[in-house]
């Protein structure tokens, strides 16, 4: 799978008040934008590289990237410039990357691009050290805490196909980052770890802080020390085998294990009860006549036929059961309450953006997706070869491993309307998890 990555180069760079774009700024004899670039070529993980660039530094970037690149005329916002290099992307992984972080590690790219592999997305991010308030006129208005609050960094990853569709539904809205435009239109991103050396150049006095500087390797020491979060896990390609032996008695140097991610995938772990406090189960359920001259979308996957659903949105009648059972566990009523069939909002609307809107809907009351499981019942078409695909994209829509996404299908030996392939059938369960409120959360 190709791995692309968009670089973005295209901004002013004003508050470092340099007089130019910080980008082209000096950092040990060579530009910001070539030691970042240079940490990725050194990789050898990408196979190729768009450079966006705004018309001011057009020749000049173009000169410094040479035939590493290619160079995409940027936009008047960082928003503008990703989705005008995404224009030049047609499949694969796409890596967006600051060109103001030339500290990005081989590692954390890798894990990067295993995440997609894996989950659909990756959000490199690093837990708060510090408490997060906000203010307004000087005043504190809210004290958000450190505990599950992230700082985001970059790379961030997704398959380009998600991506692109995410972008194309932007319109004129401005966003922070990629991941927020993937978590508005496709799904929750998953996180990956960063780390705190990753830093973006942003302000004059950060200039000082390059590797060759005492500054830099004093700031870093101290990052280094602090203690590291748990992270679900990303394997890495050279990581041996699960079926390779491990030693029988640990090294005494060796670290202690670290806890089990909550989203680890591991049959076999215990879910760890000081993170757990309680699990909700629910059950969906839904039916939708079979008619011409319609798509047939399963878990929002287009399946070939000849025959698609009927509905007044996309008529994915696995997604919708997958929904109502999320909703049931929730005690949140079902989708034709939230989502009616009234509603001109809906028509013709992917499920899969209704679906994250469910997940949204159930974190605001305290839960999260564990797994979900559903049987499609259907005569035509055989779906066995599908069943894979489809489940990968909940499991990536859901933000989950797919070990925890049970997909089959059954048909119904021709008894009933579904027998005469008059209709699909689909019934689901869910199961949700509620997690402790810490002590500041608790006093609000």
């Amino acid at each position: 799978m190709q791995v692309t990555l968009i670089l973005t180069c295209a901004g002013k760079g004003t508050r470092a008040k340099l007089g130019k774009n910080k980008l082209l700024a000096e950092l040990d004899g060579k530009t910001c934008l070539e030691r970042t670039l240079e940490k990725f070529t050194e990789s050898g993980l990408i196979d190729r590289y768009i450079v966006t660039a705004s018309e001011e530094d057009f020749v000049t970037v173009s000169g410094l990237v040479g035939n590493r690149a290619e160079v995409v005329l940027g936009g008047d916002t960082r928003t503008r410039s990703v989705k005008n290099a995404l224009e030049k992307v047609n499949e694969g992984i796409v890596l967006i990357h600051d060109g103001a972080r030339p500290f990005v590690t081989k590692k954390i790219v890798s894990d990067c691009i295993e995440s997609v592999k894996l989950y659909g997305s990756a959000i490199t991010a690093l837990p708060s050290r510090d408490t997060v308030i906000r203010a307004e006129d000087g005043r504190v208005t809210e004290y958000i805490g450190k505990e599950g609050v992230y700082s985001v960094q970059t790379p961030q990853g997704f398959r380009a196909e998600d991506i692109k569709a995410a972008y194309s539904l932007i319109g004129d809205r401005e966003f922070p980052d990629d991941g927020s435009v993937y978590y508005k239109y496709v799904a929750r991103p998953h996180v990956t770890e960063g780390s705190a050396a990753n830093v973006k150049l942003t302000y004059k006095e950060d200039f000082g802080f390059y590797p060759h500087s005492s500054n830099f390797n004093s700031v870093c020491a101290g990052f280094r020390a602090a203690p590291r979060p748990v992270f679900p896990a990303v394997p890495s390609p050279d990581a041996p085998s699960p079926d390779t032996p491990s030693p029988d008695t640990p090294s005494p140097d060796a670290p202690s294990p670290a806890e089990p991610s909550f989203l680890e995938s591991s049959s076999d772990a215990p879910l760890p009860d000081e993170r757990l406090s309680a699990c909700r189960f629910g059950t969906g359920f839904d039916c939708h006549q079979l008619t011409k001259n319609r798509s047939l979308i399963l878990g929002g996957i287009i399946i070939p036929h000849d025959k698609g659903l009927v509905g007044h949105s996309d008529a994915d009648v696995l997604t919708h059961a997958v929904m109502d059972a999320i909703l049931s566990a929730a005690a949140l009523r079902d989708i034709g309450y939230h989502f009616s069939d009234k509603n001109p909002e809906y028509e013709n609307i992917s499920s899969m953006i209704l679906f994250a809107r469910v997940l949204d809907m159930i974190k605001e009351k305290g839960f999260e997706l564990f797994s979900v499981s559903a049987t499609v019942m259907a005569e035509k078409p055989k779906l066995s070869p599908f069943i894979p695909q489809i489940t990968e994209n909940i499991a990536r829509a859901a933000g989950i491993p797919c070990d925890r996404v049970g997909i089959g299908a059954t048909t119904t030996e021709g008894l009933g309307f579904v027998g005469r392939e008059e209709g699909i059938c689909v019934h689901a369960t869910a199961v949700l998890t509620t997690r402790k409120h810490s002590k500041s959360e608790s006093r609000r």
